[in-house]
């Protein structure tokens, strides 16, 4: 993670080479410099993007194409550093959050706003609706299940696809890899 700015460039660690981690509080470290002494960083939010990995499958959740439309389908895809597949969790409340694609600015929703099963997960512009907020539920080993606050279903990779493409659906909650998740 990059602990400078455009404005506070140190052209890295000079001469005393150490970055330094805090032990007592968590995200901030220090950084000796070329004649500026010790400098220290600690993140502006603590919300970070990460991917979300199916265990199923081991591909992760992305929105299609790069797409910046709102109603993009949301896929699964093999693992890249691309921000189509980076997502934010931002608290709406109630144990519940929004997951906010980091390319777009758009939250992850459930098309239609059925609660149906088999209806396809994309991105749409963020907002209070309960079809945006989800909750994550333990599954063991590190996983959860993301489970949406609207239709009380769990996100799945329909049928445990191991293809890239599968666009992403809600399912009744019933316990298999292919609903649970790791952010990695």
């Amino acid at each position: 993670m990059r602990v400078n700015d455009d404005a506070h460039e140190y052209g890295g660690p000079a001469n005393g080479q150490f970055v330094m981690g805090d032990m007592n509080t968590y995200g901030v470290v220090y950084m000796s410099t070329a004649g500026r002494g010790v400098v220290y960083g600690k993140p502006t939010t603590q919300s970070t993007s990460t991917r979300v990995r199916s265990r199923s499958s081991g591909k992760c959740m992305d929105v299609n194409g790069v797409s910046q439309a709102s109603g993009a389908i949301v896929i699964q895809w093999g693992c890249s550093t691309g921000a189509n597949q980076q997502w934010t969790a931002e608290d709406a409340g109630g144990g519940f959050s929004r997951l906010k694609a980091s390319h777009s600015g758009m939250c992850l929703d459930i098309a239609s706003q059925s609660s149906a099963n088999g209806v396809g997960l994309v991105q749409a512009t963020c907002g209070t609706g309960a079809s945006q907020q989800w909750t994550h539920q333990d599954a063991g080993g590190g996983y959860y299940r993301l489970i949406n606050r609207f239709s009380n279903k769990c996100a799945d990779v329909p049928g445990s696809s191991g293809a890239d493409g599968v666009q992403l659906v809600q399912w009744n909650c019933n316990g298999g890899q292919n609903q649970q998740w790791i952010n990695n």
